[in-house]
C-alpha cells in the first residue's frame, strides 16, 4: 500500500474517520448451490452512503479472468463491473442487498454461450448423428452462425464479405449476485445482474496470418441483436432450478473501440421479474463517457470543454514541462457528473510536486464549478505523485501527496 501526506489547503483531514471499522461485525450463513453451508462475515459499515456491502471472506466468480481474453478495451473491462452495479442500485436496495461475484455462468459455459450458432444445415446434420439429443443442448452458441463449409471454398474477398454480413457481436455476458438477508442468521440469493457486452467494432482475419480486419456494428443492428439474445440467457438461467424464482435484471452494453481511452456505455435495461421468462418493456439508458479535449467535447459540451482547455492551458503557465493533460467526463442524463483528470509531469524533487499540487488545487477551484466531481491525478512517468479530489457540492478539494 502506498504511504501518503494527507492535507488540505484549507482543513485537515482526520483519516481514521473514514476508516471502516469493523468491531461489530455479524456472522451469517449461506447456502450453497451444493446445499452445503458456508460462513461468512458482514461488514458494519460502508466506505460511502450508496454502496453495497461485500460479504468476506470475498468469493471470487465462476468465471474469474475470462473477461480479460474476451472484451479488447481495459477501460470497458472495469466500466462493465461497476456500470452494472450502477444499474443493479435501482433494483437491488444497497441497504438490504450484499454484492457477490456471478456464481452461476461458469467459464465454460461462458465460451460455450459465445461460440457462434450453428447453421441449420449443421444443426440437422448434428441432430441426425444424435437422435435422441435435445436441440436446445446442441444449439447452444449465441453469436450469428458463419456457414463453415461455404467460408472454406471462398476466396479472400468473398470471406471478408461473409464476416462482414455475421459479425461476432456478443464479447462477453458478465453476472452479479446480490444476496439477501431471511432472518438475523441467515442469507440467499435475492437477484441476478447480467450484462450482455455487444461490440461496436467486429475485428477478424479472413485466414490465419492475413491482417486484422474491422468493420463497425451499427447501434440498431447491436440492439436489436441484443435484445433478441437477453431473451434467450433469461430463458438458459430460468432452466436452473435455483434461479427460478430470482429477479434478473438485464442490461446492454456498448464496448467502444479497442484503441479507445474511454469506456463504453450501457445502453438499455430491463428487469425480469420472478418466474418470468420474457422481457417486457426494456428502460433506456442515457449515459456516456466523454474524452477531453476532443472534437465531441467541443461540439456537445462546450461549456465543459471551454472551462477543460482554460484549466489545462493554466497548468501550463507556471510548469511547462508537463507533459499531458487528458480528462474523461462521465455524463449521466445530459448532464456532468464527474470529471476525472490525468496530469503526467516531470519533476526533479518532492518540492516541486507539492508546489504544483497546490498550482492544481487553485486552478481546481478557479475552473470548475462544485456541481460535479473532479478528480486530478498527477503522475511522474514512474509513478502517480498526488491527487487533487473535490466532492460535488463541496467548497474545497482535498489533496494527497504519496511519499
Amino acid at each position: 500500500m502506498k504511504r501518503f501526506i494527507l492535507f488540505s489547503l484549507a482543513l485537515l483531514l482526520i483519516v481514521s474517520g473514514c476508516a471502516p471499522n469493523y468491531n461489530t461485525d455479524e456472522e451469517v450463513v449461506q447456502e450453497t448451490e451444493d446445499e452445503e453451508e458456508q460462513r461468512y462475515i458482514i461488514p458494519t459499515n460502508k466506505l460511502e452512503e450508496d454502496t453495497y456491502r461485500t460479504i468476506l471472506p470475498y468469493v471470487p466468480g465462476v468465471a474469474r479472468g475470462l473477461i480479460v481474453n474476451k472484451v479488447r478495451n481495459r477501460y470497458d473491462i472495469d466500466e462493465v463491473e461497476q456500470g452494472l452495479i450502477r444499474q443493479a442500485k435501482d433494483v437491488f436496495d444497497t441497504e438490504e442487498y450484499f454484492f457477490q461475484e456471478g456464481q452461476y455462468l461458469t467459464e465454460d459455459l461462458l465460451k460455450d454461450y459465445l461460440s457462434r450458432q450453428l447453421t441449420e444445415e449443421k444443426l440437422r446434420e448434428e441432430l441426425a448423428a444424435n437422435e435422441d439429443a435435445d436441440p436446445e443442448d446442441i444449439q447452444v452458441g449465441l453469436n450469428p452462425p458463419l456457414n463453415e463449409k461455404k467460408y472454406k471454398k471462398a476466396d479472400k474477398e468473398k470471406k471478408k464479405e461473409m464476416q462482414e454480413d455475421s459479425p461476432q457481436i456478443l464479447s462477453y455476458i458478465h453476472e452479479q449476485n446480490y444476496l439477501q438477508r431471511v432472518n438475523e442468521d441467515q442469507m440467499q440469493l435475492g437477484g441476478i445482474a447480467v450484462a450482455l457486452v455487444l461490440k461496436s467494432e467486429y475485428a477478424f482475419q479472413t485466414d490465419i496470418g492475413e491482417p486484422t480486419l474491422y468493420t463497425e456494428i451499427d447501434e440498431a443492428e447491436l440492439l436489436k441483436f441484443g435484445k433478441e439474445t437477453a431473451e434467450k440467457v433469461i430463458n438458459r438461467l430460468r432452466d436452473r432450478e435455483e434461479l427460478a424464482d430470482i429477479p434478473i435484471l438485464v442490461a446492454l452494453y456498448k464496448e467502444n473501440e479497442a484503441s479507445g481511452i474511454t469506456p463504453g456505455n450501457y445502453l438499455t435495461k430491463a428487469v425480469v421479474d420472478p418466474n418470468g421468462r420474457t422481457i417486457g418493456e426494456w428502460e433506456n439508458i442515457n449515459e456516456k463517457y466523454v474524452l477531453f479535449p476532443s472534437g465531441e467535447a467541443e461540439r456537445n459540451h462546450y461549456d465543459q470543454y471551454e472551462a477543460f482547455t482554460a484549466f489545462e492551458r493554466d497548468v501550463g503557465e507556471f510548469f511547462p514541462n508537463y507533459i499531458g493533460v487528458i480528462g474523461t467526463g462521465y455524463f449521466n442524463g445530459g448532464n456532468l457528473h464527474d470529471l476525472s483528470i490525468d496530469i503526467t509531469i516531470e519533476f526533479n524533487g518532492k518540492q516541486e510536486v507539492v508546489g504544483f499540487t497546490q498550482h492544481v488545487y487553485r486552478l481546481v477551484q478557479e475552473h470548475f464549478p462544485n456541481h460535479y466531481d473532479v478528480e486530478v491525478n498527477v503522475m511522474s512517468p514512474e509513478r502517480q505523485e498526488s491527487v487533487v479530489y473535490r466532492k460535488a457540492d463541496k467548497e474545497e478539494p482535498e489533496v494527497y501527496i504519496y511519499q
